[in-house]
């Protein structure tokens, strides 16, 4: 794969979206990815979606949801346009019909599916993108990465814990790497030679984390257990990612936190992004889990998806795949 395998679908998605709102997830690779979107297209972050609940700010309505750039998600909703890098074939003759095109997922360009994927760590096999939604957003607008040792830098390594998938899985992050990033400097270079994890870059990684917790990221890891593959004084700073939100949290004290964090990662990056106000409406769904594999006992991805009405889905494990239903629009 290189640059024109991906590019004309990256740049059709685009093209298709008018370029007015932002909905994205929250953690910190949705926020870069909405962070950048906002500041490159002087578009506006309207609202998060966390998978079980759309939280809407500042009165914009399901309408403007409707024909906003979902960014790190990936939505099966007529007329509603995403960029995600999840995991959401079980085959690969699965074709997604309730999902609007044109869209961008790597998964979808190149052949990776639940059916190949899941191999194990340290394998020398092909698996999903390896990589977080504003990797390729940054290298397919041809925005260049911060220097190296900087804080900004060092939130690129964060986000989805890429520094750590880059110890865990090695053939795959360098097979992506010459598909979509090849003669790129910069981040994912760095993380694919494993020459990133020195004493300096510990040191700064460790003050982001230590700004990001501060702000309000939640403490919480990614994974069960700590990677064996990393070295042992980068331990701690494994997972924490995300903003917590729950059908309980209270909106008023929600949107300060949201508000810190967005506001250190775009000061971060340099970006100039708008400040939510408040929380005006939240939209919920029903998320839950099924087993791959029990759904092809019966039938296929896209009748199930039909059948079930389903908004979003993501394979997380060889075991499962969430999927979130009721969202209504």
């Amino acid at each position: 794969m290189a640059d024109e395998d991906w590019i004309p679908q990256f740049n059709r998605t685009l093209d298709d979206w008018n370029k007015r709102f932002i909905i994205t997830s929250p953690d910190v690779d949705g926020l870069l990815s909405a962070a950048l979107m906002v500041q490159h297209y002087n578009a506006r972050l309207i609202g998060v979606y966390t998978t079980s609940h759309l939280i809407l700010f500042d009165d914009f309505t399901p309408e403007a949801a409707k024909e906003a750039l979902w960014v790190d998600h990936d939505i099966s909703y007529p007329g509603i346009q995403c960029m995600g890098q999840h995991l959401v074939r079980i085959q690969v003759e699965d074709k997604l019909p309730t999902r609007h095109n044109p869209n961008f997922n790597p998964n979808l360009i190149w052949p990776v599916a639940w059916e190949n994927c899941f191999n194990g760590r340290q394998v020398s096999k092909v698996d999903k993108y390896p990589f977080a939604t504003i990797h390729y957003l940054m290298k397919g607008l041809g925005i260049e990465d911060p220097p190296k040792y900087s804080k900004a830098y060092s939130l690129l390594a964060h986000a989805d814990g890429t520094w750590v998938t880059s110890y865990d899985y090695p053939y795959n992050c360098n097979q992506w790497r010459e598909w979509m990033f090849d003669g790129w400097p910069g981040v994912i270079n760095d993380l694919v030679d494993q020459t990133y994890a020195d004493d300096r870059s510990l040191a700064v990684h460790l003050g982001i984390l230590t700004d990001l917790l501060e702000a309000g990221i939640s403490r919480g890891r990614s994974r069960s257990n700590v990677s064996q593959d990393i070295p042992s004084d980068w331990a701690k700073i494994e997972g924490h990612q995300g903003i917590p939100f729950s059908k309980r949290t209270k909106w008023e004290g929600w949107v300060p936190k949201f508000n810190r964090v967005w506001s250190y990662i775009s000061n971060t990056m340099n970006w100039d992004v708008n400040t939510p106000e408040r929380i005006t409406r939240v939209i919920s769904g029903v998320a839950q889990p099924e087993y791959p594999d029990r759904i092809l006992r019966t039938t296929t991805l896209d009748q199930w998806m039909e059948q079930n009405d389903v908004f979003s889905h993501a394979i997380t494990f060889r075991s499962t795949i969430r999927y979130t239903t009721e969202m209504d629009l």
